[in-house]
């Protein structure tokens, strides 16, 4: 905590009716860190994998007395979880459940607010401030990591005021349940799609088991290449055809700073494959991750390590797009991957096209992939929401806390 920080103890963005300076305290005279507690017969583990960001997206039911020797630190209403490896990932976890037989790993360090709003000291220990003398304090350089107390011994700055504690606790755990809601939007729309997508599409037969009014002919097996051809054009980078990302999750996406390594590219005349709008594209190494799929973007450079396909006429790329990422078509593409090791997996664009699939009508195409296209829409609109509410959060954050 810098002198300027100590000195000024009151944050940029306050509730209404107080002025005074906040107190400087430790999470050790806050609460209890990880209370003894004797497990029930059955619980619900928790373990690193189980917390994203600031929602808690698994659990295992178990057996104590078989459970993982990790599973020690059971869960009471108001608990905090603070996870002490990579703790930049910012896994954190507030208990607002009545269960009483949820128990965590000791990867989580773990408190039990007696003096302190719970929900304010959960939201302080997310903020980028906290995180960083979190940091400072880890050890380790792939897999940071800081032992409970070291933890607890972190000074960070307080409302006198318990009310004004329990206004900011509230508002952003207010925030969270929003971005919640968007999200689990998201999650039952990506479940509808799946499923009506694997009734849409024919994948083990010439018939699918929906379909739309006024098709009734069978789909035509045929390879890809009917559909796609390789697309081999390498140039330099310019303005009209920038360097992005193809990633799993995004597509064609400009480069992260997590990716971007041209800063190691010494000849500017470095040429990289060009890809425009709606042609295919995929990487070897990560495709049974998603990895394949169609350029939404338009004109980019990308990396040599991409295979990409123009769509030829009579085929529908957004109906291409759906159709390669089904389990059965992946597990087909897959078959034909070489190489022992991540980094040197490769599905040669060749071998790749030979893939038989089943094709209905360019028509019948466009209907199911317009139709699938609005559930994708919305899923947009939500994440859009969601980005929107996470950058206030940010900011929040970033005010509300010293």
């Amino acid at each position: 905590m810098s002198k300027d920080e100590i000195e000024r103890r009151v944050p940029n963005l306050r509730f209404k009716g107080f002025t005074d300076d906040w107190m400087q305290e430790k999470i050790l005279n806050l609460g209890e860190i990880n209370p003894a507690s004797n497990l029930p017969k059955f619980i619900e583990y928790v373990d690193l994998e189980s917390v994203k960001g600031t929602s808690l997206i698994s659990h295992q039911k178990l057996e104590s007395i078989t459970a993982p020797s990790r599973a020690q630190r059971l869960a009471q209403k108001g608990d905090i979880f603070f996870q002490t490896v990579r703790p930049y990932q910012k896994n954190n976890y507030y208990f607002d459940m009545d269960n009483s037989n949820f128990v965590f790993s000791t990867g989580y360090t773990q408190i039990r607010p007696t003096k302190v709003n719970g929900k304010f000291l959960f939201y302080k220990i997310q903020s980028d401030n906290f995180v960083i003398e979190v940091l400072k304090r880890s050890t380790g350089t792939s897999y940071p990591a800081i032992n409970s107390n070291d933890l607890s011994n972190i000074n960070f700055l307080v409302p006198k005021n318990n009310v004004e504690q329990k206004l900011i606790g509230n508002l952003l755990i207010k925030l969270d349940e929003i971005i919640a809601l968007e999200q689990e939007k998201n999650r039952k729309l990506e479940l509808i799609k799946k499923e009506l997508t694997g009734t849409l599409y024919a994948t083990s037969n010439s018939i699918p088991i929906l379909r739309f009014n006024n098709f009734n002919k069978p789909w035509r097996k045929q390879p890809l290449s009917n559909a796609l051809q390789i697309k081999n054009i390498r140039k330099p980078v310019n303005a009209e055809y920038p360097l992005m990302s193809f990633t799993s999750t995004d597509g064609i996406t400009p480069k992260g700073q997590r990716y971007d390594r041209s800063f190691l590219v010494k000849n500017s005349n470095k040429k990289y494959k060009r890809t425009n709008y709606t042609d295919v594209i995929y990487s070897s190494n990560n495709l049974d991750v998603g990895a394949i799929g169609l350029n939404s973007y338009g004109k980019a450079s990308i990396s040599d390590v991409y295979e990409i396909f123009e769509v030829q006429k009579g085929y529908n790329p957004n109906f291409i797009s759906t159709l390669i990422k089904e389990p059965s078509e992946l597990n087909k593409i897959l078959k034909y991957r070489q190489g022992a090791l991540y980094g040197q997996y490769k599905i040669y664009p060749e071998d790749f096209l030979k893939i038989k699939s089943y094709f209905p009508s360019t028509e019948e195409q466009v209907i199911i992939s317009t139709f699938l296209n609005k559930i994708n829409v919305q899923i947009s609109n939500n994440n859009k929401k969601i980005d929107k509410y996470l950058l206030i959060k940010k900011v929040l954050l970033k005010n509300l806390f010293i």
